[in-house]
């Protein structure tokens, strides 16, 4: 049906850890240069945007960690080198390696980039520019992504929206969207009800996304987490017919125990 509950696979687990590490960096794991150490596990519900794919639940954890300069936030890893503040702007820049996931249900792959990216925080809220790249040879793109956030504290309850722009490069909107006659191939073997078609995408495109973080801390050490984000895609991945919406959600709801 369009609502399942599923065993992750390593692709899904990765998809669902990246939703995760990529909302609650703003609100965890660069919120200070404290150490610290967020352990959790949680609920995510993904909407695929392709032809015969609906929405599936999946469990996943919650990792947060921070010693020094180096902090590990899901399935990202890297290091943070403050630049010092004007007035009240700070200036900031990460080192990162992260895992990537296709979207979708039955496209398995678990990739690697590296990355760096650069963040003006300040009272009216913080800016961000990254840089990724494929370092595993399987696609070789890249994507960069521009970014604003504001943290706004409403009684005992913090609310992080935010907003965001993701260029994609020909090579990664293809590996995101677009359907090798190989992974067609493999729908079918393993029967699947509605294999998609072959389309290659031929452009470079940019998605439109939003997303708003929820962090409720009960006591101290345990914060309940909520989010949802969304995205709509790039035109050239939407001429793709195997989609179904033009956009994907996904909403993630569980809790944290810091140490």
């Amino acid at each position: 049906g369009l609502l399942e509950i599923a065993m992750p696979s390593v692709h899904r687990l990765a998809a669902a850890a990246l939703v995760a590490a990529f909302s609650l960096s703003p609100a965890l794991a660069h919120a200070s240069d404290e150490d610290r150490l967020v352990l959790g596990a949680g609920a995510l519900a993904y909407r695929s945007p392709f032809e015969g794919e609906g929405v599936s639940v999946f469990p996943i954890p919650i990792l947060v960690a921070r010693r020094g300069a180096f902090y590990v936030d899901g399935l990202e890893a890297g290091a943070t080198w403050r630049l010092g503040a004007d007035g009240n702007l700070g200036v900031s820049v990460d080192a990162f390696v992260a895992a990537g996931a296709l979207p979708g249900e039955n496209r398995e792959q678990v990739t690697a980039n590296a990355g760096v990216r650069a963040s003006w925080a300040g009272s009216a809220g913080t800016v961000s520019i990254d840089y990724r790249r494929d370092i595993t040879a399987e696609f070789e793109g890249g994507e960069a992504t521009a970014r604003y956030e504001i943290t706004v504290p409403v009684g005992g309850v913090t609310l992080t929206p935010g907003v965001q722009l993701a260029w994609q490069d020909r090579a990664t909107a293809n590996h995101m969207y677009g359907v090798s006659a190989e992974q067609r191939r493999e729908m079918i073997e393993d029967g699947v009800t509605t294999p998609l078609p072959v389309f290659e995408v031929r452009e470079g495109g940019v998605n439109v996304g939003a997303d708003l973080t929820i962090l409720w801390p009960v006591t101290d050490r345990i914060v309940v987490i909520a989010q949802v984000s969304g995205a709509c895609l790039g035109e050239s991945a939407r001429e793709n017919p195997g989609l179904r919406d033009d956009f994907e959600v996904q909403t993630l709801i569980g809790f944290g125990y810091s140490f």
